[in-house]
């Protein structure tokens, strides 16, 4: 994809000085083996170095120039939509999860959990009122 993007600017005439492909994991129990990846591969916990490596590395371009590059792919035309073309979006149903709350045995647990916190109160104040 990096490759892609690049080859684009370049038929924009834009030259990039160099390109670093990272591919980031934001799920923390994610496992990734990698031996000699193509990208840069980031998971969550290494987000800080990758940041502080990149705040420490030289500038090799202004903000402008940044800018450029974002109006760039932002107006593309792979972004534009296709004249006549209807855009359907599809809703995923989540399997499992119920929209407006808990579950009936959820609820269940929480009054439960509630009933032995109240019953671990009583105890307590009964315990504090024989020791006065």
């Amino acid at each position: 994809m990096s490759q892609a993007v690049q080859n684009y600017l370049v038929r924009c005439d834009i030259l990039l000085p160099g390109i670093e492909p990272v591919l980031f994991f934001s799920q923390p129990g994610l496992h990734v083996e990698s031996v000699q990846p193509v990208t840069r591969i980031i998971q969550r916990d290494g987000i800080d170095r990758f940041v502080t490596s990149i705040l420490q590395s030289p500038i090799i371009m202004s903000s402008s120039d940044g800018q450029v590059i974002a109006d760039v792919l932002l107006n593309s035309e792979a972004n534009q939509p296709q004249a006549g073309a209807k855009h359907e979006f599809q809703t995923k149903k989540v399997s499992g999860a119920n929209k407006k709350g808990l579950k009936p045995w959820q609820w269940l647990l929480v009054g439960l959990l509630v009933l032995f916190i109240f019953l671990a109160l009583i105890a307590l104040i009964y315990i504090f009122m024989m020791t006065v």
